[in-house]
């Protein structure tokens, strides 16, 4: 770079700080040029360049000097005053700044100008300090050049701001102790080795309050030392506990992610748990549509592996974790799609003592052997997730544990994986939340914020990588519609409950602080005490054997009725909550003014006498299409097992499939008037794309009501979204992956949802509020509350009396 380009009004001083070029408003240090050297402190070597025959543009361009693992930099600033400073370096790794209290990180790559400001209660009363760099991790110099050559400054300018930018600067103390299900800010980063202060300092500095690190891997290997397992070669006996200690210290949580199964395999051959013990792999049922050969899994159900994979999971647990994360949550070998398992001799053993039949050899879904296999496997793999809980608290009692439950539609996950979708309280429940499609990301996001959160309410979450789904110019208009997709996921994460989390940070920096400043600023709304209203049936029965019938579309049709039955509801602002076959036979259909069976074709004779004494208390039970008709076996019935409550609600076909399909508003209608015959305590008049979701505060003397705009997914007020194996139908164009590559041209806007109506019949409200804007909102002449206007999120927030 050449000064030719730099107009400044310049004033020469002879005095102490003589190195700088000084203006009214700036200070310009020359680095690598004569002058210099007052501003060269400790750890920097000699001047350098321009180098011509370089083969990078950096240093041909410009004189620099070289600064090594530690250095300190002497540096002009502007008294009492927040001082932006921007370094032209080129860095080899990450690189601490400290100033006193204040510290920041910066990080290799382009742009070369590394712009970052220290506030003015640091700065004082001085008119110079001292910038203090450490390299992240240190570099060992090689034999041909002794010096530590970390990183190239250029030039550094200094410039007083009025307000005080975004900057990559930790928070002041500790994070608050929250339990694992309340820490909002959560990221996915686990290197077997790192250096821990940097690893550390990055997740202050990203504002997490919780981080999922890496004690082992999908090919099983650990990252500490292990009785029972195999260390990796670059294994280091301390790292992982001076991980968790050094995240504690700032009150990090920290999670470990452990394999369940195996995971993240591309070849059998990686699994070193199947090299250690091959007589402990799983082996696959026969299935026509999906060969079982290169396939590798672990047999976690009834051989010996699970009692060793017990032991070193307990060798984890015991290194100090706050909770555990189960990845590979499945019961098949990988590479995907999996084959299902496991059809071992022990498991043949384990079936035949717990049914009293022989295995099945065959997938055949006409043979109720098999079916009864199917649902032996859903509860095995619930058994060995606690068998596995149970002994890791024995290490560590208060250990939280959460499995990856990623159900349909994300990679058309079905039956092979024996996750059940029933309700549970045994252990958290994982979702992947995000998809690349236009139509989907909105309808990945929503559905599954709504499955993980009702599926156990108490410790739910939603994963997303941190990279953009679609392919990423670092474009302005790309990076604002990576930061708003990444806000828009947090934020229904907290709209619905649930606990969000990505794999990675958010990049570049700035922008994931943004978003996790985003979520910080109100995770004081967050409430797992949802409102019940509509209670809506998802049954695992009808999804795998009324789905699986041969010769039929049931599966495909099935599972977009559901998903259409939640985007209806959603886009009508109507409160529901997914119901599950294990809560139906339990009788758990407390508070549900009314239960709508969407084809909810297989219900057992315990479930169907649940149903009649919901009715007979006086709940709106609606029914659509074949629901009832069979037993839980997928089996029809001679008679309907709903056909004798006389108060129930038979609507003609299925609604909410014909709706999603078509978009025909006669036939939504049809549902929402069934739904609506009973008022619900609170009515929404906004655009579809405003989610409306009603959550209790901790004390239950407010309502909570979360409002949240999606609208960047509604392109031309429509998702697009007509069904799983449907072809999307947008209401105009939307950008394809090669346009965002030319320049970003997906422009992904929040349109503000404006003068939103809120009526609350069910509540004696006290007072109104925006939790957020802090806006007091009155009581119209009806006693409707008008939002003037939800750009992305607000919390409508009604104290009772």
């Amino acid at each position: 770079m050449t000064r030719a380009g730099l107009i400044l009004p310049v004033i020469m001083l002879l005095c102490a700080t003589a190195f700088a070029v000084q203006g009214a408003d700036e200070r310009f240090i020359d680095i690598g040029s004569p002058g210099d050297e007052a501003a060269i402190g400790t750890g920097i070597y000699q001047r350098e360049g321009p180098n011509p025959k370089s083969k990078a543009a950096f240093y041909r361009q410009c004189s620099f000097r070289w600064f090594s693992n530690s250095w300190m930099l002497k540096l002009p600033v502007f008294p009492n005053r927040h001082n932006e400073i921007v370094l032209r370096a080129k860095l080899g790794r990450n690189v601490r700044l400290r100033v006193d209290g204040f510290e920041t990180m910066l990080r290799p790559g382009e742009p070369y100008e590394k712009s970052f400001a220290i506030p003015a209660a640091i700065i004082g009363k001085r008119d110079q300090i001292e910038l203090r760099g450490e390299a992240i991790p240190r570099l060992v110099p090689d034999a041909r050049d002794r010096r530590e050559l970390v990183m190239t400054v250029d030039w550094v300018r200094v410039r007083p701001v009025d307000e005080l930018p975004k900057v990559l600067s930790p928070l002041a103390g500790k994070e608050p102790d929250l339990p694992l299900p309340f820490r909002l800010r959560g990221t996915e980063a686990r290197p077997l080795v790192a250096d821990v202060e940097g690893y550390v300092l990055e997740a202050r500095l990203m504002r997490c309050n919780a981080m999922t690190i890496g004690p082992m891997n999908g090919q099983h290997f650990t990252a500490f030392p292990t009785r029972h397992g195999t260390p990796t070669p670059a294994m280091q006996p301390d790292f992982i506990r001076n991980q968790i200690r050094a995240l504690h210290e700032h009150g990090i949580a920290a999670i470990g992610w452990l394999p369940f199964n195996v995971q993240d395999l591309r070849r059998a051959d990686q699994c070193e748990a199947a090299k250690r013990h091959p007589e402990w792999r799983m082996e696959y049922i026969a299935w026509d549509e999906r060969r079982a050969t290169n396939k590798v899994g672990m047999c976690v159900v009834s051989s010996p592996w699970r009692q060793m994979h017990a032991e070193i999971l307990k060798e984890a647990a015991a290194l100090g974790l706050d909770g555990v994360f189960f990845d590979g949550f499945y019961l098949g070998g990988i590479p995907h799609p999996t084959a299902p398992g496991c059809v071992c001799r022990w498991c043949r053993e384990s079936f035949r003592n717990d049914t009293g039949l022989e295995a099945p050899r065959r997938v055949d879904w006409a043979d109720k052997l098999f079916k009864q296999w199917v649902r032996w496997r859903n509860h095995k793999i619930v058994e060995v997730a606690c068998y596995f809980r149970d002994r890791m608290r024995e290490a560590n009692p208060k250990l939280e544990v959460t499995c990856n439950y990623n159900f349909w539609p994300f990679g058309n996950k079905d039956w092979d994986t024996a996750i059940p979708m029933w309700a549970t309280d045994a252990y958290g429940v994982s979702q992947h939340a995000y998809s690349g499609r236009p139509d989907l990301e909105w309808v990945m996001l929503g559905y599954k914020s709504r499955l993980s959160h009702d599926l156990n309410p108490k410790h739910s979450d939603i994963w997303r990588t941190a990279a953009p789904a679609w392919k990423y110019d670092g474009s302005p208009a790309d990076a604002a519609r990576h930061e708003l997709t990444m806000r828009t996921f947090i934020l229904s994460a907290l709209t619905h409950g649930t606990t969000p989390w990505h794999g990675g940070h958010i990049q570049p920096p700035e922008v994931g602080v943004r978003v996790h400043d985003a979520v910080r600023e109100r995770e004081r709304f967050f409430s797992q005490d949802e409102l019940r209203h509509v209670g809506v049936v998802v049954s695992q029965n009808t999804h795998d054997f009324y789905g699986h019938l041969p010769g039929t579309n049931n599966l495909d049709d099935y599972r977009d009725t559901i998903l259409g039955a939640w985007l209806l509801l959603t886009e009508h602002h109507i409160p529901f909550r997914f119901v599950f076959d294990n809560q139906i036979e339990a009788g758990d259909l407390v508070d549900y003014k009314v239960l709508l069976l969407p084809n909810t074709a297989c219900l057992s004779d315990a479930m169907a006498a649940r149903l009649r004494e919901y009715a007979a208390r006086g709940g709106r039970l609606i029914a659509t299409a074949e629901s009832g008709a069979f037993d839980e076996w997928a089996v029809r019935r001679p008679k309907n097992a709903l056909a004798d409550i006389e108060s129930l609600v038979r609507l003609d076909g299925e609604p909410a499939l014909k709706w999603l399909r078509t978009r025909e508003e006669a036939t939504a209608e049809s549902l929402l008037k069934a739904v609506r015959a009973v008022a619900a305590p609170f009515t929404v008049e906004a655009p579809r794309s405003l989610v409306a979701n009603a959550v209790f505060s901790a004390n239950r003397k407010a309502l909570w009501l979360h409002l949240l705009n999606v609208s960047a997914f509604y392109p031309q007020g429509d998702t697009g979204f007509r069904g799983m194996g449907q072809q999307p139908v947008y209401a105009g164009s939307v950008a394809s992956d090669a346009q965002i590559v030319r320049g970003g041209k997906a422009k992904r806007e929040n349109i503000p949802a404006r003068n939103v109506i809120v009526r609350a019949p069910g509540f004696d409200v006290k007072n109104a509020r925006l939790g957020v804007a802090g806006t007091a909102i009155k009581p119209g002449p009806d006693g409707s509350f008008i939002i003037p206007e939800v750009t992305i999120h607000d919390v409508l927030v009604l104290e009772m009396k």
